[in-house]
């Protein structure tokens, strides 16, 4: 059964599978970028934009990026949390983290790259500040776990921002659905069933989320609570 039809065949076979697709990519950032814009009308920028102010890094926190491709993130993480801060850039597949590892030299702050799997992230309880995801959940067969894993590597008052994309929503652009999600998922490994947005809404203890290009991107930040917090919300 070809992997990109439903129903799906195992979640390793699914991880694999976008390994492949995105070492394939790593050899061709700039047409893989180039795409990015056209898909979203250099939308996406804007919605990095947004999702990183409301991330709120501070210098000196620890920020992890989840699916951090080519490392096109580090500089801007870069740049809120400073010398006295980290980066940490985590994707599976090898091509994305040689050419991530290729970026960190004169990053504003100390970044380091490693393979790993989103699902069983290797990082102990409460190692992060706060994590970022752009446009990578969405290539994870298994989304939902990967917020999980997020969540437990957050410390209290830790938060999480993702940039995403789902299928049209309503109205007349439904229309281009059966067109555009069977292209999306083979060029990018995409899973437009995993509910990310509900994942993020039942796992933190408070969310928000910001929708453009006809609901197709969003923009959705979750927050751990935190002690301090609790206290105020009594």
């Amino acid at each position: 059964m070809p992997l990109l039809s439903s129903p799906f065949g195992r979640s390793r076979d699914r991880a694999d599978h976008g390994r492949r697709v995105y070492n394939r990519w790593s050899d061709h950032q700039r047409i893989y970028g180039a795409l990015v814009r056209l898909a979203f009308l250099e939308r996406d920028r804007a919605a990095r934009e947004r999702a990183l102010s409301v991330l709120d890094l501070a210098s000196g926190e620890r920020v992890l990026d989840i699916g951090c491709g080519a490392g096109v993130n580090f500089d801007a993480l870069g740049a809120q949390v400073g010398s006295g801060g980290l980066v940490v850039g985590l994707d599976y597949s090898e091509g994305m983290v040689r050419a991530a590892r290729e970026r960190t030299p004169g990053t504003p702050a100390p970044t380091a790259v490693c393979r790993g799997d989103a699902t069983t992230l290797p990082f102990a309880d409460g190692s992060f500040d706060a994590a970022y995801a752009t446009l990578s959940l969405s290539a994870m067969a298994t989304a939902e776990t990967a917020v999980e894993e997020v969540s437990r590597v957050l410390r209290p008052g830790g938060r999480l921002a993702v940039v995403d994309a789902r299928p049209f929503q309503a109205g007349l652009w439904r229309a281009l659905n059966p067109l555009v999600t069977p292209i999306s998922m083979l060029a990018t490994n995409w899973y437009p069933e995993v509910d990310i947005l509900g994942t993020i809404r039942s796992t933190f203890d408070e969310s928000r989320v910001w929708t453009t290009n006809a609901g197709t991107l969003y923009v959705a930040v979750g927050w751990k609570e935190d002690e301090v917090r609790r206290d105020r919300l009594r």
